[in-house]
C-alpha cells in the first residue's frame, strides 16, 4: 500500500529553471562598446606614440660612425683644420691666390671640439655630439637634442652652390628630420631664420623659394681693410669640400 508520505509531487518547470537576468538597455550596451572601443584606442595610440618615439631616436649610419671615432683622431682633425685655415688666412692677408681641402674628418673635429664652446657662448643649450657628412649629395649635419624632457636626433641636409658671379654662396636648405621622421618647414625655417637674423652676419634668406636658402654675400667678407673675399671654386667631393680664391680691393 502506497502511503501519503511516500507520495512526491514535481516542482513546476519555471521553478526548476535559474534565475535570468533582464537583458541590457540601450545605454548600458552602448557605454559597455564605447569602453572597449576607448581601451582598443588608447592602445593603438600608445603603440603609435612608441613607435614614433624609436623613430625620433634612430641614428643615420654617418652618424654613427662618426660617434665612433677616437678622442685622438678628432684632436688631429681639428688641429689640421685650425692649421690649414691659419696659413690660408695668410695667403689672403697677403693677396694671395688660395686653395684649401677640408676634409669630413677634420670638420668633425672641429665640429667635437671647438663648436659646443661656442654654442655655450651664444646661450645655445639642447645640442650635444653634432657631426656631419659631406659628399656629391650635399652636407648632412646631425646632432642629438633635448628640450622639455623630449629630444633626438636632427639630421639637417643642404646642398651649398657656388654663384661667382654674383659673388654668393647660396646654401639650399633641403630638410630636416628627427630621426627617420621629416620635420615639417615651418616648424624650423622661422626659429632659424629669427637665430641667424644679425647685421653682422653677411647673410640673407629666400623663404618662399623651394627650398629655401641662405645667401652669403662673399662681397661683404672682409679679409682686411679695403678688401674683401673671392671664391672662385667650390666643389662637393666624397668625404671633403675643395675651395679655391683671392681677395680683392673692395671698390672692384
Amino acid at each position: 500500500m502506497i502511503k501519503a508520505s511516500d507520495v512526491k509531487f514535481a516542482r513546476p518547470a519555471d521553478e526548476l529553471r535559474p534565475p535570468t537576468h533582464a537583458p541590457p538597455g540601450p545605454i548600458a550596451s552602448f557605454l559597455h562598446r564605447a569602453f572597449w572601443i576607448g581601451i582598443a584606442m588608447l592602445t593603438i595610440g600608445l603603440l603609435l606614440i612608441g613607435s614614433l618615439w624609436q623613430a625620433s631616436q634612430v641614428e643615420p649610419e654617418f652618424y654613427r660612425e662618426a660617434l665612433e671615432r677616437s678622442d685622438e683622431s678628432e684632436v688631429q682633425g681639428n688641429a689640421e683644420l685650425l692649421s690649414s685655415t691659419a696659413q690660408v688666412a695668410e695667403k689672403i692677408d697677403g693677396s694671395e691666390p688660395w686653395e684649401l681641402t677640408v676634409t669630413e674628418a677634420q670638420v668633425n673635429g672641429w665640429l667635437a671640439l671647438e663648436l659646443p664652446d661656442l654654442l655655450a657662448q651664444r646661450g645655445v643649450s639642447g645640442v650635444e655630439e653634432p657631426r656631419c657628412r659631406i659628399d656629391e649629395n650635399g652636407i648632412r649635419l646631425a646632432c642629438r637634442w633635448s628640450a622639455s624632457g623630449i629630444g633626438g636626433v636632427l639630421v639637417l641636409h643642404c646642398y651649398p652652390v657656388l654663384d661667382a658671379e654674383h659673388e654668393a654662396l647660396a646654401i639650399e636648405l633641403r630638410g630636416l628630420k628627427s630621426g627617420l621622421l621629416p620635420v615639417p618647414r615651418r616648424r624650423w625655417l622661422e626659429p632659424l631664420r629669427r637665430a641667424t637674423d644679425s647685421p653682422d652676419l653677411p647673410i640673407r634668406w629666400t623663404t618662399d623659394a623651394d627650398p629655401p636658402r641662405i645667401i652669403v654675400a662673399l662681397d661683404r667678407i672682409e679679409t682686411r681693410p679695403g678688401r674683401v673675399l673671392s671664391l672662385e671654386r667650390f666643389e662637393l667631393a666624397d668625404g671633403a669640400l675643395e675651395l679655391a680664391g683671392s681677395s680683392r680691393p673692395l671698390d672692384d
